[in-house]
């Protein structure tokens, strides 16, 4: 059980600080939960409600577009991925003339799944740094999603180490 709670910490830190979820300030809030396949799967399910106007955009989006929905692992012991991520929700497929092509994304709610083995046993949480004194930075967005590499003209939206993500208006 030691290592599912930790599987579940480590995803839901990734998961929120990558697509922006401070439940007070963003337009997109998300839960984790966890279900347990067989006694060597597990499947983990991030689960987002979007604020009206706002979308998350689906997965596995052609080049050149926005950030497509996806899940990036720094770091995972005893645990290996099953497949892709995969989505259960209403998905709008739509041509977008910003970036000259039709894209899928999700409105209102959309539930993001992940399966993966456990491989071997864990002993707890690994690499959290609860003495973090300082946030940086790591990872800027654009109010449609797009990640950045630097801040532009008008919202971005820029989510810190420490899980918390701001808006910020640049005038130049």
């Amino acid at each position: 059980m030691n290592k599912i709670k930790s599987i579940i910490l480590t995803l839901s830190l990734l998961i929120l600080s990558a697509i922006q979820a401070s439940a007070q300030d963003m337009p997109v809030h998300f839960t984790v939960q966890q279900k347990q396949v067989s006694p060597t799967e597990v499947q983990v399910v991030f689960s987002a409600l979007i604020d009206k106007g706002w979308h998350v955009y689906s997965t596995n989006l052609p080049g050149g577009g926005p950030t497509p929905a996806t899940l990036h692992l720094d770091k995972s012991e005893g645990v290996t991925p099953v497949g892709k991520l995969t989505f259960k929700g209403k998905e709008i497929s739509k041509d977008d003339n910003m970036f000259g092509m039709k894209l899928r994304f999700f409105e209102n709610s959309v539930s993001f799944i992940q399966k993966f083995n456990i491989t071997e046993k864990t002993s707890g949480i690994i690499d959290v740094n609860a003495q973090e004194t300082e946030a940086q930075v790591v990872a800027i967005y654009t109010v449609s999603g797009q990640r950045i590499a630097e801040p532009q003209k008008g919202i971005n939206i820029i989510v810190y180490s420490n899980g918390k993500a701001e808006k910020v208006m640049v005038n130049e």
